[in-house]
């Protein structure tokens, strides 16, 4: 099992190594130290988004999130150790196991990428149609991906592109495409909600003045509906009289009452910046480990062996992960349905 070239135009700069001394005679070395940072950094911040937003989501995607931050701890711990501790191509005179673990951990690296790029597809899915049960969908196709990704690393088939690219590239532009229908579904909400609120502040602009001309006031109970009785709008009137039609809605009499509460602008996109920004980061990635990592690797000149494109590429895959954790965080008030959410 040889997974030494991920991406075969992507140049090979020279590896460093940081070794340990101990009180043996040979060392214990760790292959490209600082991608091994990036690894642990990314083992924090899938632990530390399962924790967000397990606690703080309120809409039906809140466990499909969860387990696809948390799955890019483990994937990016596998990696490292693949990587940076028990190298990904044989090495002379290692262990007999070395084999089977390289194969077992490098399996786990490369199904859980893949599985991550599925599952963002499928939230996508559930931001939509606002139905949990379409996790399902993830646990299927990772159990799909895994065993093609097995059966192709023991059999020794050349799906290598195939199985780490299409389902990366199929989910991810899903999810895009998912995510744009929620903010435009939102946007019309907004403008609906913008709508409604200047119909029921001429409403109860007309009710309050016809009130004043006729001795009349509203029979609406403060406490139900959340406004503050003016007097001033009520004349003195040995019978006074009420309206005998429904009040409006409550939250038409709220708006009605308090402008604060009718200024919703439509511009307003719930996480979108850090929505760009997680895409920037995991397109310059990309473009870092495939066509700018020969330039790079010059770039560099001896700093290369600690950041080439591998590491650049592991650092910007965090830093969209980290970003991404707030644009779910910021963004889940669109995923709720319209009686739940508060702009």
């Amino acid at each position: 099992l040889n997974m030494t070239t991920l991406f075969s135009n992507a140049a090979k700069c020279e590896e460093g190594e940081y070794c340990f001394h101990f009180l043996s005679s040979d060392p214990v070395c760790l292959r490209r130290p600082f991608v091994f940072l990036t690894c642990v950094f990314a083992l924090l911040i899938g632990v530390f988004g399962y924790v967000k937003l397990k606690n703080n989501l309120k809409s039906s995607s809140k466990r499909m999130y969860s387990i696809l931050w948390l799955s890019y701890g483990c994937m990016m711990t596998s990696a490292g150790i693949l990587h940076c501790i028990i190298r990904d191509s044989p090495q002379p005179h290692e262990p007999s196991f070395m084999p089977w673990a390289r194969l077992i951990v490098g399996i786990i690296d490369v199904g859980l990428t893949s599985s991550i790029g599925a599952g963002f597809g499928v939230v996508g899915l559930i931001d939509v149609f606002s139905c949990s049960k379409l996790i399902v969908l993830h646990f299927l196709s990772s159990a799909v991906i895994f065993t093609l990704w097995t059966y192709s690393l023991l059999t020794k088939k050349p799906w290598f592109m195939y199985l780490y690219f299409v389902p990366i590239a199929i989910g991810c532009t899903l999810y895009m495409v998912c995510e744009a229908i929620v903010y435009w579904k939102w946007i019309k909400r907004q403008k609906a909600a913008a709508e409604s609120g200047e119909q029921s502040h001429l409403l109860a602009h007309q009710m309050q003045h016809h009130a004043a001309s006729h001795g009349a006031h509203w029979n609406v109970p403060q406490q139900q509906y959340g406004i503050q009785h003016n007097p001033s709008y009520i004349c003195p009137s040995d019978q006074p009289q009420y309206y005998t039609s429904s009040p409006p809605a409550p939250m038409m009499l709220q708006n009605a009452t308090n402008p604060s509460a009718r200024t919703t602008t439509t511009s307003k996109l719930p996480g979108f910046t850090w929505l760009v920004l997680g895409g920037l980061s995991g397109f310059l990635g990309v473009l870092f480990c495939v066509p700018l990592s020969k330039w790079w690797c010059v770039f560099l000149g001896d700093l290369n062996p600690y950041f080439g494109p591998e590491f650049m590429w592991f650092l910007l895959s965090d830093a969209a992960m980290w970003f991404l954790l707030f644009f779910v965080l910021r963004s889940d008030v669109m995923r709720l349905k319209p009686e739940n959410a508060r702009v």
